[in-house]
């Protein structure tokens, strides 16, 4: 029954006849998934013929009734495997959400200091350098077009950073799961 999958996707993708965008794999798989929870309920130890494969899960369980406990079992089993999967992504959803509106609040104060630290160090250099006796208006240009390209800047850093964060979250997630897989299995 393991094999039934596999071998299915095999068969769907040389058979199946369809003028679609879609590619055979995805135009199998819902087919193949199918096919693969109607084998859950089939005994591992048994020979899946074609009749056995095309059956419904109905006439599957009156075939194999020894087997139907079993089988339950497995589905409850793997239902609280999925369920811990989704409580897993339900905390790193939240994590994410939680992180992003910290690093937007964080980057955007440290935008607006130094963009107001770098307009007041370039007015006072530009004073410092080129005297009184420049004009303020072509100071306060060159003060004012800095600031606008570290603005824009900041925009990028924070940009990155969100980027960044999910991808960390990410990692976290999968590092967390394959430990609290390695928890259970202990």
């Amino acid at each position: 029954p393991k094999k039934v999958g596999a071998l299915y996707n095999e068969w769907c993708k040389k058979n199946m006849r369809v003028s679609s965008a879609k590619s055979m794999d995805e135009l199998c798989a819902p087919l193949v998934r199918k096919v693969e929870q109607k084998m859950a309920w089939v005994p591992p130890d048994t020979e899946v013929t074609p009749e056995i494969a095309c059956e419904s899960l109905e006439k599957l369980k009156e075939r194999f009734p020894e087997y139907v406990a079993v089988a339950e079992a497995q589905m409850k089993s793997a239902g609280s495997e999925e369920a811990k999967k989704k409580e897993h992504l339900d905390k790193a959803k939240k994590l994410k959400k939680r992180l992003d509106e910290e690093v937007r609040k964080m980057a955007q104060a440290w935008g607006k200091s130094f963009v107001d630290d770098l307009g007041k160090t370039v007015r006072d250099v530009s004073l410092e350098v080129l005297g009184t006796a420049s004009a303020e208006g072509p100071r306060d240009a060159l003060a004012k077009s800095l600031e606008d390209a570290a603005r824009m800047n900041v925009r990028g850093v924070e940009t990155k950073l969100l980027q960044k964060l999910d991808e960390a979250v990410g990692t976290w997630a999968s590092k967390a799961a394959r430990e609290a897989a390695k928890a259970a299995e202990l």
